[in-house]
Protein backbone atom coordinates (compact mmCIF):
# COMPACT_ATOMS: atom_id res chain seq x y z
CA UNK A 1 0.00 0.00 0.00
CA UNK A 2 1.12 3.61 -0.58
CA UNK A 3 2.75 5.56 2.24
CA UNK A 4 0.45 8.31 3.57
CA UNK A 5 1.29 11.93 2.72
CA UNK A 6 0.19 15.17 4.34
CA UNK A 7 0.42 18.91 4.01
CA UNK A 8 -0.17 21.30 6.93
CA UNK A 9 -0.30 25.09 6.68
CA UNK A 10 -1.25 28.01 8.93
CA UNK A 11 -2.94 31.31 8.11
CA UNK A 12 -1.76 33.74 9.24
CA UNK A 13 1.74 32.45 9.95
CA UNK A 14 2.67 35.51 12.04
CA UNK A 15 0.74 37.16 14.88
CA UNK A 16 1.37 40.42 16.76
CA UNK A 17 2.78 40.53 20.29
CA UNK A 18 0.30 38.89 22.66
CA UNK A 19 -0.76 36.27 20.12
CA UNK A 20 -4.20 35.59 18.70
CA UNK A 21 -5.85 33.07 16.45
CA UNK A 22 -4.73 31.34 13.29
CA UNK A 23 -6.23 28.60 11.17
CA UNK A 24 -4.44 25.32 10.53
CA UNK A 25 -5.39 23.69 7.21
CA UNK A 26 -4.42 20.22 6.04
CA UNK A 27 -4.67 17.76 3.20
CA UNK A 28 -3.73 14.09 3.31
CA UNK A 29 -3.56 11.11 0.98
CA UNK A 30 -3.63 7.38 1.76
CA UNK A 31 -4.26 8.16 5.43
CA UNK A 32 -6.91 6.71 7.72
CA UNK A 33 -6.09 8.75 10.84
CA UNK A 34 -4.58 12.17 11.49
CA UNK A 35 -3.59 13.94 14.70
CA UNK A 36 -2.01 17.34 15.40
CA UNK A 37 0.04 17.97 18.52
CA UNK A 38 -0.14 20.93 20.94
CA UNK A 39 -3.59 19.99 22.23
CA UNK A 40 -5.32 19.93 18.82
CA UNK A 41 -5.69 16.14 18.81
CA UNK A 42 -7.45 13.91 16.26
CA UNK A 43 -8.74 15.79 13.23
CA UNK A 44 -11.66 14.99 11.00
CA UNK A 45 -12.23 14.76 8.12
CA UNK A 46 -8.82 13.15 7.65
CA UNK A 47 -8.59 13.95 3.90
CA UNK A 48 -8.72 17.74 4.30
CA UNK A 49 -9.97 20.32 6.76
CA UNK A 50 -9.12 23.23 8.97
CA UNK A 51 -9.04 24.05 12.66
CA UNK A 52 -8.72 27.40 14.45
CA UNK A 53 -6.03 27.63 17.13
CA UNK A 54 -5.35 30.38 19.65
CA UNK A 55 -1.75 30.96 20.76
CA UNK A 56 0.21 33.46 22.84
CA UNK A 57 3.76 32.34 21.94
CA UNK A 58 5.45 31.05 18.79
CA UNK A 59 4.20 27.50 18.22
CA UNK A 60 5.13 24.73 15.80
CA UNK A 61 2.45 22.17 14.98
CA UNK A 62 3.24 18.63 13.83
CA UNK A 63 0.60 16.56 12.07
CA UNK A 64 1.02 12.79 12.17
CA UNK A 65 -0.93 10.75 9.62
CA UNK A 66 -1.13 6.98 9.46
CA UNK A 67 -2.60 4.42 7.12
CA UNK A 68 -2.05 0.88 5.84
CA UNK A 69 1.20 2.03 4.19
CA UNK A 70 2.77 3.47 7.33
CA UNK A 71 3.05 6.82 9.02
CA UNK A 72 4.39 10.27 8.12
CA UNK A 73 4.50 13.77 9.57
CA UNK A 74 4.22 17.32 8.30
CA UNK A 75 4.66 20.63 10.11
CA UNK A 76 3.47 24.24 10.21
CA UNK A 77 4.68 27.07 12.40
CA UNK A 78 3.03 30.24 13.68
CA UNK A 79 5.25 32.98 15.06
CA UNK A 80 4.30 35.60 17.64
CA UNK A 81 6.11 38.95 17.54
CA UNK A 82 8.32 39.83 20.52
CA UNK A 83 7.21 42.56 22.94
CA UNK A 84 7.93 46.15 21.97
CA UNK A 85 10.93 47.77 23.66
CA UNK A 86 10.21 49.70 26.85
CA UNK A 87 9.98 53.49 26.53
CA UNK A 88 13.24 55.35 27.19
CA UNK A 89 13.83 56.67 30.70
CA UNK A 90 13.79 60.48 30.95
CA UNK A 91 16.91 62.45 31.84
CA UNK A 92 17.30 65.94 33.24
CA UNK A 93 19.93 68.46 34.23
CA UNK A 94 19.32 71.54 36.35
CA UNK A 95 21.96 74.21 36.87
CA UNK A 96 22.14 77.61 38.59
CA UNK A 97 24.06 80.60 37.25
CA UNK A 98 25.57 82.07 39.23
CA UNK A 99 25.61 79.48 42.00
CA UNK A 100 26.51 82.09 44.63
CA UNK A 101 24.44 85.26 45.04
CA UNK A 102 24.14 88.01 47.61
CA UNK A 103 20.94 88.24 49.64
CA UNK A 104 18.37 89.98 47.48
CA UNK A 105 20.15 88.97 44.27
CA UNK A 106 18.88 86.63 41.60
CA UNK A 107 20.16 83.57 39.77
CA UNK A 108 19.03 81.80 36.63
CA UNK A 109 17.96 78.17 36.84
CA UNK A 110 18.47 76.42 33.50
CA UNK A 111 17.25 72.95 32.63
CA UNK A 112 17.45 70.39 29.86
CA UNK A 113 15.49 67.15 29.59
CA UNK A 114 15.19 64.22 27.23
CA UNK A 115 12.29 61.75 26.86
CA UNK A 116 10.19 63.85 29.25
CA UNK A 117 6.57 64.90 28.84
CA UNK A 118 6.57 67.19 31.89
CA UNK A 119 9.22 68.94 33.98
CA UNK A 120 8.55 70.61 37.30
CA UNK A 121 10.73 72.40 39.83
CA UNK A 122 9.96 72.68 43.54
CA UNK A 123 9.93 75.82 45.73
CA UNK A 124 6.79 77.13 44.04
CA UNK A 125 8.09 77.12 40.47
CA UNK A 126 6.01 74.02 39.52
CA UNK A 127 5.60 72.90 35.88
CA UNK A 128 7.80 74.71 33.37
CA UNK A 129 7.78 74.97 29.59
CA UNK A 130 9.31 74.35 27.22
CA UNK A 131 9.95 70.93 28.74
CA UNK A 132 13.05 70.13 26.63
CA UNK A 133 15.09 73.13 27.78
CA UNK A 134 14.59 76.55 29.30
CA UNK A 135 15.40 78.82 32.18
CA UNK A 136 13.75 80.87 34.89
CA UNK A 137 14.96 83.49 37.35
CA UNK A 138 14.95 82.84 41.10
CA UNK A 139 15.64 85.10 44.08
CA UNK A 140 15.91 82.91 47.17
CA UNK A 141 16.34 84.57 50.56
CA UNK A 142 18.47 81.71 51.90
CA UNK A 143 20.64 78.97 50.44
CA UNK A 144 18.23 76.76 48.49
CA UNK A 145 18.42 73.41 46.72
CA UNK A 146 16.07 73.37 43.73
CA UNK A 147 14.93 69.91 42.62
CA UNK A 148 13.49 69.22 39.20
CA UNK A 149 11.41 66.18 38.28
CA UNK A 150 11.25 65.03 34.65
CA UNK A 151 8.41 62.60 33.94
CA UNK A 152 7.84 60.63 30.75
CA UNK A 153 6.53 57.30 29.50
CA UNK A 154 9.69 55.60 30.82
CA UNK A 155 9.35 56.89 34.40
CA UNK A 156 10.54 59.85 36.46
CA UNK A 157 13.99 61.20 37.33
CA UNK A 158 15.18 64.06 39.49
CA UNK A 159 17.98 66.58 39.14
CA UNK A 160 19.03 69.42 41.43
CA UNK A 161 20.89 72.73 41.62
CA UNK A 162 21.94 74.73 44.67
CA UNK A 163 21.84 78.52 44.92
CA UNK A 164 24.00 79.69 47.84
CA UNK A 165 23.49 83.03 49.58
CA UNK A 166 26.88 84.60 50.35
CA UNK A 167 27.62 87.56 52.59
CA UNK A 168 28.97 90.57 50.75
CA UNK A 169 32.37 91.73 51.93
CA UNK A 170 32.13 94.87 54.09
Amino acid sequence: PPVPTCSLSASPTSLPYGGGSSTLSWTTAAATAATIDNAVGNVSPVESGSQAVSITTTTNYTMTVSGPGGQTTCMAGISVEPPPPPPPVPTCTLSALPTDIASGGSATLAWTTTNAETFSIDHGISSVTPVASGSTSVSPTSTTTYTGVATGAGGSVTCAAIVTIVALPP
